[in-house]
């Protein structure tokens, strides 16, 4: 449902099955829209392997889980990710802050 989504708003999509497959295709992507929950990596880690690979520092990087608490929270700002969307999705909210994202960086565009 989402990558039809992201389609919808321009986006190029990449889906992964875990975190690893993630990690590997994250340079092919501008924006990552991990589930903490992720499996053999959680998102949190892929979120830390994104920021500390050179290659994809820079990626916009969007973290949602159903653990909304204080302590998810803060071990998502300790990842370096101040995007977090708790679930279910809000898809009024994902498309704000991933078309926010595109305004911010002159180097992400759109697929149109």
């Amino acid at each position: 449902m989402l990558a039809e989504y992201f389609a919808f708003l321009g986006c190029r999509t990449v889906e992964a099955a875990d975190g690893h497959e993630a990690c590997e295709k994250a340079p092919h992507c501008d924006v990552a829209l991990l589930e903490v929950g992720l499996q053999r990596m959680d998102g949190l880690a892929v979120a830390q392997r994104l920021r500390a690979s050179a290659e994809t520092a820079q990626k916009v990087v969007i973290v949602h889980t159903s653990r909304v608490t204080a302590d998810t929270r803060a071990s998502v700002v300790a990842a370096g990710i101040p995007t977090f969307i708790p679930k279910p999705i809000d898809l009024t909210l994902l498309a704000a802050q991933v078309l926010d994202a595109y305004r911010r960086s002159p180097s992400l565009q759109p697929v149109t």
